[in-house]
């Protein structure tokens, strides 16, 4: 996948993804499926921490020198100590919605060279070029995305 591809169906996403939330019942938004398992609210509030962090990797991969180390974060703790379980479930979408809105300025501002710029991950796992590392934070997004706008079967 190419940045334009990339940008081209994040700017959807971000134009799609508030509005479709929106319209979710407020109870469904804050039931969760088991204990120990994020609801639709804290799921997207999740994707707010990841597009923070994936924000700051983002631009720091184009500037810093190359390899880009990535520092590792805690999804759960982010999403407990964020709180947004007790969030209004609006204020998630809209700042999920200003972080993407901002990534995909990001994105198609990124040149050609420093999207071969070298990311390593956490711990010195793995490393790979920065061009893929977005394609990841947009599949990422979408298998969050398909959790919470899951359709059930008829009973």
């Amino acid at each position: 996948m190419n940045r334009d591809a990339i940008t081209q169906e994040l700017s959807q996403l971000v134009e799609e993804v508030p509005l479709r939330f929106n319209q979710i019942p407020v109870y469904e938004l804050e039931h969760k499926p088991a204990p120990g398992k994020w609801s639709k609210k804290e799921i997207l509030g999740h994707l707010v921490d990841s597009a923070v962090h994936n924000l700051t990797r983002f631009t720091q991969a184009q500037y810093l020198p190359s390899p880009f180390v990535v520092v590792a974060y805690n999804p759960d703790e982010l999403v407990k100590l964020n709180g947004y379980q007790q969030q209004n479930p609006g204020e998630i979408g809209q700042l999920w919605q200003a972080l993407n809105r901002q990534i995909v300025r990001v994105i198609s501002h990124c040149s050609e060279e420093k999207l071969n710029n070298t990311v390593v991950l956490p711990n010195n796992a793995s490393a790979f070029v920065l061009g893929w590392i977005m394609e990841e934070y947009l599949r990422h997004l979408k298998h969050h995305l398909q959790q919470i706008f899951v359709t059930k079967a008829p009973e």
